[in-house]
């Protein structure tokens, strides 16, 4: 369950920071 919400949180601030890299683009 860790391992789940460690990989997720990963993933998410991943997303949040090509999203970002996009709209600065």
């Amino acid at each position: 369950a860790v391992l789940s919400a460690t990989l997720y949180n990963i993933l998410m601030a991943d997303f949040e920071s090509e999203l970002q890299s996009t709209v600065i683009q």
